[in-house]
């Protein structure tokens, strides 16, 4: 994955700058390793250093990059989810200056109800309050039961103002309930339709498989 980046990074020369009023957005599609958040927050920060020299104003992340995918049975022990609280409090502290980076992580469900974490993706920026977007459409198929511990999010929350650019934060299955060909769906709601009327510039989806790469 990381020659892939660096491939398509060198694609893009070095003193070129963004047009005005446009955005420019990396993709950096690491391969996290599960539970090495030392190692994870290396990549994330080194990652978002080479988009800063490519004049990216918005680097993005796979889903559960800090923590790696997928958690599992880790998230019986809250020990280990703070540990990588811990890691995320380190980017924030040394993340480069003049970028946003976008990576996905666990966070703590703050209500004593409902389950006890939450799948989001956090906004890091130099200087700034950190801004976490949750996940709303949880799959519990196959080896995929993120219900077991993963409280619902609100995707209508997940709307931001980003250098006059309008966002929508996703993560993977939130953009899953569309129906297919038939008129079938998995999910009785698609989240996204409560956004009917937002017309955003950008929708990101942050998304992660354990399987294979290339997926």
């Amino acid at each position: 994955m990381a020659k892939k980046l660096k491939k398509a990074v060198k694609k893009i020369p070095k003193n070129t700058k963004p047009k005005k009023n446009s955005l420019r957005v990396g993709i950096a599609q690491i391969n996290p390793t599960l539970g090495d958040f030392e190692t994870n927050k290396k990549k994330i920060l080194e990652f978002s250093e080479r988009a800063l020299q490519k004049h990216c104003q918005l680097v993005v992340f796979p889903e559960s990059a800090l923590f790696g995918y997928h958690p599992f049975d880790l998230l019986e022990r809250k020990e280990i989810v703070l540990q990588q609280l811990q890691a995320l409090k380190q980017i924030e502290k040394e993340v480069p200056k003049g970028i946003a980076v976008l990576f996905g992580l666990i966070t703590i469900n703050p209500s004593k109800r409902g389950k006890p974490y939450f799948n989001s993706a956090a906004l890091v920026e130099k200087g700034k309050k950190t801004q976490f977007f949750n996940k709303e459409l949880l799959p519990t198929g196959d080896v995929f039961d993120e219900a077991r511990f993963i409280e619902q999010g609100d995707l209508s929350k997940n709307v931001i103002n980003f250098q006059g650019h309008k966002l929508v934060i996703s993560i993977c299955e939130d953009i899953w309930a569309w129906p297919n060909a038939k008129g079938e769906s998995a999910y009785n709601e698609n989240p996204f339709l409560r956004l009917k009327g937002l017309r955003p510039d950008l929708v990101i989806n942050l998304s992660a498989s354990p399987f294979y790469s290339g997926k």
